[in-house]
């Protein structure tokens, strides 16, 4: 199915909810906590917001949260205790949200920090990545030349790029275009994207960082609205 005509996935169940409003907020303003769900995906962010892993949310309260692996995900970088974080995800009703936080435990398989503090929405840096974990492809800026068609793997995506592996080779700034259907029926979007980043992995792939070309509104809404199913059908997941 295209773009138009998009059919919208069946209604969730509902899921275990973890909600506290007593956390502090920065410059002492009264903000009401966000709802969160069990196993929401959660991005861990260093201290200039770049990201250092993500995971999943395993138990939340004023005092401390808890994140543990995703599915089929290896282990945690150690984090020394004390060192200042950010936590960045969706809430239950699918608004994004940050926290700035102290770790408080790092092993390779649990993290914990303390001292939350909810970061007002006008002070969030950057865009939430949603783990996906499907196939993709990637084809020639232009769409013209199919013989540039190219499979490749989607890691994770938000509303300003997406992180690919692929055992093909591209160069930092190369253009291409991501296609890919988030959801089964969601119908396919694609992207104008340029490599920002490259890194060679173990297993002789290569994972790729790509901006996304600023979006028209029509499309930000679609994928707006594809991220947020796919975290609805993670929360089923999560709690079934």
């Amino acid at each position: 199915m295209g773009l138009f005509g998009r059919k919208k996935p069946k209604p969730n169940k509902p899921s275990t909810l973890f909600e506290d409003e007593n956390l502090s907020a920065q410059g002492n303003r009264p903000l009401r906590y966000p709802k969160l769900f069990k196993g929401a995906p959660l991005d861990v962010l260093d201290e200039y917001g770049n990201l250092i892993f993500s995971g999943r949310l395993m138990a939340f309260s004023s005092y401390e949260l808890r994140i543990e692996r995703l599915p089929n995900q290896l282990a945690f970088p150690e984090l020394q205790k004390g060192v200042i974080v950010g936590i960045r995800g969706y809430t239950d009703e699918t608004e994004p949200f940050e926290l700035h936080c102290v770790v408080k435990q790092s092993s390779r398989i649990l993290f914990s920090v303390e001292h939350l503090t909810l970061v007002d929405a006008n002070n969030r840096r950057g865009s939430f990545r949603q783990p996906i974990g499907m196939p993709a492809e990637v084809f020639d800026v232009d769409g013209r030349k199919s013989d540039f068609s190219q499979p490749c793997f989607l890691i994770d995506i938000s509303m300003t790029g997406a992180c690919i592996s692929s055992e093909y080779v591209y160069m930092e700034g190369q253009e291409m275009r991501l296609r890919v259907e988030l959801y089964k029926n969601a119908g396919c979007i694609s992207f104008t994207s340029q490599v920002v980043w490259a890194k060679q992995l173990d297993d002789g792939k290569f994972k790729y960082g790509l901006l996304f070309a600023q979006l028209p509104a029509q499309k930000a809404r679609y994928l707006e609205e594809d991220i947020k199913a796919v975290q609805n059908m993670a929360k089923y997941k999560a709690n079934r």
